[in-house]
Parts: structure tokens; sequence; C-alpha cells
């Protein structure tokens, strides 16, 4: 337990579930924007990403060997709902913590995902070179040119839809579904973008290894060996819960095309956001859980 971890944020869903694992094997700490948010074993502060002494203040407050930046905005809704902040967080937080982890030689781990791409030519590789359709992909691409010309010591996980209840004040789409089924209203999901997903246990175990990696990977896609749409994955959710199927209603992906910067009809057609999964089951040395397997797993 002699690894020094530093999560930014545990404001994401992602980040505050990768916390908790890490202080059970590495000594933990982590930031939040706003709100603390209260996990055992970690010690967190408060950090605005978008501020390079604030940055710079945890760093020498923390002293980490390796730091993992999960934006705190973390998907389509919220960038959303909050354009500034994510263009703030995504462009200067990333170039923020980028300086600050090359001037201190510390190996930086960045969380992206899959709509850095167009949908038009899966399944991605990690040397696909990236064509974003959405105002969120393109700052998402940004994010990452800044993390592989700024950092010598670098790791960008593509992380796939991630599927776990969220510890953070964020919800995911998991949460969403769930709470929408339990109080048995009719869902809309998405039928046209199809994707993988991911789990707690499979990004889990990828950055274990790459924490303790000396060469570790300077991309990886990080989801399962097939891909389904939201939809589908919805309602194979609701059957292993036991929920009503009929309660989800497919529909278009919910974007609003109305709204300035986001406009984009291309999503009217369907588009696939899969993954390769090729690098990752040689990476990890074994075959990679299917969608359907992932879902078991985790119920």
């Amino acid at each position: 337990m002699s690894q020094r971890v530093l999560v930014l944020t545990l404001s994401s869903g992602l980040g505050a579930n990768l916390a908790n694992n890490l202080s059970q094997h590495y000594y933990t700490y982590g930031s939040f924007w706003k709100k603390r948010i209260h996990l055992p074993n970690i010690i967190s502060s408060r950090v605005d990403l978008t501020r390079k002494d604030s940055i710079e203040r945890v760093m020498t407050q923390f002293r980490p060997d390796i730091v993992i930046y999960t934006p705190p905005i973390f998907g389509f809704y919220h960038a959303i709902e909050n354009p500034e902040l994510i263009d703030l967080f995504l462009v200067k937080g990333t170039l923020n913590c980028a300086y600050a982890c090359e001037r201190s030689n510390i190996h930086l781990v960045f969380i992206s995902n899959s709509c850095i791409f167009s949908g038009e030519n899966a399944p991605y590789h990690e040397d696909a070179l990236s064509n974003p359709l959405s105002y969120l992909g393109g700052l998402y691409s940004h994010a990452e040119t800044i993390v592989q010309k700024t950092l010598s010591r670098h790791t960008i996980l593509r992380v796939a839809q991630f599927l776990a209840p969220s510890l953070s004040l964020q919800n995911t789409f998991y949460d969403y579904l769930i709470l929408k089924l339990l109080s048995e209203e009719t869902v809309k999901i998405d039928h046209k973008y199809k994707s993988g997903v991911s789990d707690l246990a499979l990004v889990f175990e990828v950055l274990q290894k790459v924490i303790n990696d000396s060469t570790p990977p300077r991309i990886l896609n990080v989801t399962s060996s097939n891909s389904l749409s939201q939809y589908q994955v919805g309602s194979l959710v609701a059957k292993k819960f036991g929920y009503n199927v009929d309660l989800l209603l497919a529909s278009d992906i919910e974007f609003p095309r109305d709204r300035r910067k986001y406009r984009d009809p291309s999503y009217k057609d369907k588009r696939d956001f899969t993954l390769s999964s090729e690098k990752l089951s040689e990476y990890l040395g074994k075959p990679i859980l299917s969608l359907e397997e992932i879902i078991e797993r985790m119920f």
C-alpha cells in the first residue's frame, strides 16, 4: 500500500466509485468541486480545476504518485445543462492538471470515452483518429490532445458506458434508469446510440494494473466485448431486477438540437460507438466479458 493516488474528482460518478475501491489498496486522496463527498478512508480537499494554483496546492498537500482525472461532468445530459462548465473542466481543467503533473513528473490517467468518434466506422481501436460529431465529443478530443502533447507520463482510458450506482452527487445512467423503474414511470431510452458497457470491477481491474505497471499503455479502451443500444441495455437490467420492461420506450437520442453548440442533425441516424476490446484482452491476458456477462456479474 505504498502508492499514493489522487482522484480528481470525487464529484463524478465514476471518480467516487473508483476512489472507494482504490482506498482498499492504496493511500487514496480525492478532490471535490462544490459539495464535499464523504467516503471512508479517503481524505479530500476542495479543488477549483479551472485555477492552476488550486491544483498545485492539492498536489503539494497530498504528494501523489499518480493522478486520475475523471471530469466532474461526465455525459451528454450534464453537458447539455452545463455547457460553460464542461468547457472549463475538459479544456482548462485538463490543461491545468497536465501542467501540474508534468512539472512534478506524475503519471496522469485521463478518463475519456467513445464520443470522440463519429459512430460511422466501429469498432474503434486505440489508434483510430477522432472525428467527433457533438460538442461534448469535440471537447473530449481536445482534452486527449492536451494530455498527449503535454505529458511524458500519461494513460488515456476510453471507458464505455459505466453501469453502476453513483457514490457522488452526480447520477449515472444506471441511477436514472432504476429510479424511473422503481417509481413505475415510463422511461425514454435512446435506441440509436450503440456502444459497449463497463462496470466498476472492469475499470478498477484495468486501473490497478496501470498503476502497478512500469510501462503502462498510452491509450486503452475499457469496454465489454460486444455492444448494444441503451434501450437494449436498459431492457437487460430491467429483466434482471424483475421490473416491468414495458415501461421502457425506445426513443431517439435526447439531444436538444435547437440549443446553441448542440445543433447536430446527424444524430437522427443510427450511430455505433463500439470500442474494440482486442488490446484490452491482450493487456489483461484474458478474454473480455460480454455485455450480458457484465450485467450478470453486477447483479
